[in-house]
């Protein structure tokens, strides 16, 4: 790992645990066993570290699998499975970068940042924003083919897709282990009700 690395990994944990204004510059500089001078070499201030890494690792992982999806021969059904497995998806790419236990952390970054920076937050809309816009591409493309039904709002549908994929997202921050043992057959209830309402 490199130097920069090593300093936005070791400062996206601290952030996690104690929110952006509980992080000092000198407590990201010893957690990465870097120097001030390392640290300055690649961020010019704590904002631009903290809004550069909320992206990456926050959001970045989203663009991607929805560049995998778009790009991918699949029915609208397919599709929308692929979109219904993001959340387990990405518990799992989370639990896999061991910044912290659960995804507690992870909203603590995302609220301080939407929050607090209107330039992260424009970031962001963006994101959704396109990825609202590819949703509704697959709808209409669906909708026209007849592979679902002729009326069916596709503005209303994607924000009810996203909703209901953003808020599993934020519901299992408190899931028992129970509750995430039982995530695979969630999220499969949860997409075939949503199928029910699209398919012909």
């Amino acid at each position: 790992m490199s130097t920069k690395e090593r300093i936005e990994y070791e400062a996206l944990k601290l952030f996690c645990r104690k929110g952006y204004n509980g992080v000092r510059i000198d407590e990201i500089i010893s957690a990465a066993e870097s120097t001030k001078g390392g640290f300055y070499h690649h961020f010019a201030s704590k904002q631009e570290l903290f809004t550069k890494i909320v992206f990456s690792y926050l959001f970045e992982w989203i663009i991607e699998q929805a560049a995998t999806a778009h790009n991918a021969e699949m029915s609208f059904q397919e599709y929308l499975r692929t979109l219904f497995d993001y959340p387990k998806r990405y518990l799992e790419w989370w639990h896999s970068l061991r910044i912290s236990e659960d995804l507690r952390g992870l909203f603590v970054v995302f609220f301080d940042g939407i929050g607090m920076f209107e330039d992260l937050r424009m970031k962001i809309v963006n994101v959704y924003t396109e990825l609202m816009q590819e949703i509704v591409f697959r709808i209409d493309s669906a909708r026209t083919i007849g592979e679902i039904r002729k009326d069916i709002d596709s503005e209303a549908a994607v924000i009810q897709i996203l909703s209901t994929l953003e808020g599993l997202t934020l519901l299992m921050v408190g899931f028992n282990s129970s509750q995430l043992s039982n995530l695979d057959y969630y999220i499969g209830e949860m997409f075939r009700n949503t199928w029910r309402g699209f398919s012909t």
